[in-house]
C-alpha cells in the first residue's frame, strides 16, 4: 500500500522573486507533493506564510525586509549532473503529455 501511495508523489519547482528596495533576486525551491495545490501548501508552511487563495498569480508575502512574489510552479524531474560526477542536481521540466 505504501508503494502505491509513493508512486503518486510528483516533484515540483516553485519559483519566486524577492524585492528589497532597488534590489531583486530570483529563488526556487523543490517540493515533493501529490499535486500543485499540496505543493503550494507545503511551500507556504515551510516559509511560514499563509497559503495562496484561488488567485496564485498575485500571491505575495513578506520575509523580514523583503517582499516575495510567486512567479511559477512546474513539474520537474531531478537528475544527477553527468558533468560533475553526481555532485550536482539538474531540474528537468516534465511535460504532462
Amino acid at each position: 500500500m505504501a508503494s502505491a501511495m509513493k508512486s503518486t508523489v510528483q516533484t515540483y519547482e516553485i519559483g519566486y522573486k524577492g524585492y528589497h528596495h532597488e534590489m531583486s533576486e530570483w529563488y526556487s525551491q523543490v517540493i515533493k507533493a501529490k499535486d500543485e495545490r499540496e505543493a503550494l501548501k507545503r511551500f507556504a508552511r515551510q516559509r511560514h506564510v499563509k497559503p495562496p487563495d484561488q488567485d496564485i498569480e498575485n500571491w505575495h508575502w513578506e520575509e523580514n525586509d523583503w517582499l516575495m512574489a510567486f512567479r511559477y510552479i512546474k513539474k520537474v524531474e531531478l537528475q544527477t549532473c553527468p558533468h560533475c560526477r553526481g555532485a550536482g542536481t539538474l531540474r528537468i521540466a516534465k511535460n504532462d503529455s
